[in-house]
């Protein structure tokens, strides 16, 4: 049990992430582009659902919400458009921010 102890390390330091990528999470990125692809077919519905989906796996990836933002705009969810943008530009995004300096 000694010699076991001695050969863990701990895990190192995640590499710090732009704001705008989706972090290096396979689940969180099939949905991404899965939610792109519906976006592409005009299958708004089914894009904010694997966006959202992609959210659960990477939550801190603010291009996420910004995408699931602008999603909700072209449905004409006004509210939850900007509830969206708010939260990636919480998350550090600064195209979240000048679209809200824009509105303001």
């Amino acid at each position: 049990m000694i010699l076991l102890l001695a050969c863990v390390r701990p895990a190192p330091e995640p590499a710090p992430v732009e704001a705008t990528e989706v972090r290096y999470n396979h689940v969180a990125r099939a949905h991404y582009i899965r939610a792109n692809i519906h976006r592409e077919e005009g299958e708004l519905n089914k894009a904010a659902d694997e966006y959202k989906r992609a959210i659960l796996f990477d939550p801190h990836a603010a291009v996420l919400y910004l995408e699931l933002s602008e999603v909700r705009a072209e449905l004409g969810e006004a509210d939850a458009a900007r509830a969206y943008l708010e939260e990636a530009a919480a998350l550090g995004s600064e195209e979240a921010r000048a679209l809200l300096d824009e509105e303001d």
